[in-house]
Order: structure tokens, then C-alpha cells, then sequence
């Protein structure tokens, strides 16, 4: 995939984005989104509930899920199709953060304040419950039958309960292992991902890694994560995406000897 055609992909997903949650809410848009509910509401207290909503979204992020999701359907010619499906993947991704910063109390996202330190807990948790179901008003839209409709609630409601019990999962063994007796991650958690080439996706080849210079480095690193997640193993996510972090900052401004 040539830069300009990524850069191109990219482009498309941040303005369905903004199109998706827009900084003026309309009347229509209301309505595509809540019906009649909100009728008489006030433009302010909209505005309000918004804005926690769109908070990391402002601020960017690498939209590799969105990104693999159209790459995915253009194999198979049906990239322009799938725009709507990658803008679901990304808001319920970011609603997601918003939600796992306040259980691990994390107080830094994407180069500020998290969402439940600027807004507080109560609006962050309605602002990433929203981001789960708000994208399902694209599936509407989308320009599917019905049957392919049903199946693609189907898939995401199927994704969002096991999302749920892997980050239960996920909780259980920060708070019991790693907050509560600031235990190691196991040995074998470390070793499996090891054996399995987990720490090499993006260390240049010329370190004996795997990254070869293009533009889909990172793209097996996002892959592993994404399924380690699925496995309820958010653990073993998180030893490949710190090292991905600190590797990434290395090759950018570290020496010769820390490379």
C-alpha cells in the first residue's frame, strides 16, 4: 500500500468520523440518533453530553482498527461499503478508554487529561456507554439488506459481551495480582508471547526485528493485541503494546547503543 493511498484511507475514516458525532448537532441528527426523544432539549445540554463524547476522538490516534477493517474489505472489493463498519469499530474502541481509564484509574490519554479527570466519572461513564451503542445508528443507515443488517448486530452485540467478560477478566487479575500485590506478570504469560514473536513487530529488521520500513509495520503489533483482547488475555495485549511504545520512541531519538 503506497503512502498516499494510506494517507487517503486515513483522510476518509477522520471525516466519516466527524461526520458520524459532528461539533454541531442538528435537529436531524437528533433524530437520526434518538428519534423525537430529544425534542426540546436545549442545544447547550446536547452540547454538553457531546463533548465528552468526542473528547478522544479530537485528539486523533493511529485508527488502525477502522484502517484494517477497510483494508480487509478492499481485498475483496467492497471498500467504500465498509466506511460506515469502520467508523462503529473505532467510536466503540474509544469508548472502551474512556471506560478502562476509569476502572484503572489512569489519569493521561493521547497527550492529556483522561475523560473521567476532565468531566468526572458519572459523565465519562454515560460519554463511553454512549460510544458502545451510538455507532449502531450507522448500521441503519449503511447500505446493507436487512439480512445483512441483522447479521452485523448480531456480530457486534456477540463482540460487545465478550469484550465485557474479557475486561472482567482483565480487572481480575490487576486488582488481585498486580494493584493489590504488585505481582509480576507470569512467566509463562512472557515466554509464550516470546516464543511467538510478540516483542519483535516493530523493532526494524536491522535489530533483529520484524518491522521492514513500510507502511503496515505496526499492523501485525495491532492484530496480536486485538486478539490477545478477544482471548481475554488484555494482559499479554499490554506486554506487546508498551514495548511497541518505547520501541517507536527509540528508533525516533534514542542512541546507536539503546537502539
Amino acid at each position: 500500500m503506497t503512502s498516499d493511498k494510506y494517507t487517503a484511507r486515513v483522510r476518509e475514516i477522520e471525516e466519516a468520523i466527524a461526520r458520524t458525532l459532528p461539533e454541531r448537532i442538528t435537529t436531524d441528527w437528533l433524530h437520526l440518533v434518538a428519534g423525537g426523544l430529544l425534542d426540546g432539549v436545549s442545544e447547550e445540554s446536547i452540547r454538553t453530553i457531546m463533548l465528552p463524547v468526542r473528547e478522544l476522538l479530537l485528539r486523533g490516534g493511529k485508527r488502525w482498527r477502522p484502517l484494517v477493517c477497510m483494508l480487509s474489505c478492499e481485498v475483496y472489493g467492497t471498500a467504500e461499503r465498509a466506511l460506515p463498519l469502520a467508523v462503529v469499530v473505532e467510536l466503540v474502541h474509544n469508548g472502551t478508554l474512556v471506560v478502562d481509564d476509569i476502572e484503572d484509574r489512569s489519569e493521561w490519554r493521547r497527550g492529556g487529561s483522561s475523560v473521567h479527570v476532565m468531566f468526572g466519572e458519572d459523565v465519562a461513564i454515560n460519554a463511553g456507554n454512549l460510544l458502545y451503542f451510538l455507532p449502531t445508528y450507522l448500521i441503519d443507515g449503511a447500505p446493507f439488506s436487512a439480512e445483512e443488517k441483522a447479521a452485523l448486530y448480531r456480530m457486534l452485540t456477540e463482540d460487545m459481551r465478550r469484550l465485557h467478560f474479557g475486561q472482567g477478566l482483565d480487572i481480575q487479575w490487576h486488582a488481585e495480582h498486580a494493584h493489590r500485590t504488585n505481582g509480576d506478570i507470569p512467566e509463562e504469560i512472557i515466554a509464550g508471547l516470546a516464543e511467538l514473536g510478540g516483542f519483535g513487530l516493530s523493532v526494524p529488521e536491522r535489530y533483529d526485528g520484524f518491522a521492514s520500513g513500510g507502511e503496515s509495520d505496526y499492523l501485525g503489533m495491532v492484530v496480536a493485541t486485538e486478539e490477545l483482547s478477544w482471548g481475554s488475555l488484555g494482559i499479554g495485549g499490554s506486554l506487546i503494546t508498551r514495548p511497541e511504545i518505547l520501541t517507536r520512541a527509540l528508533v525516533h531519538g534514542g542512541t546507536e547503543d539503546q537502539k
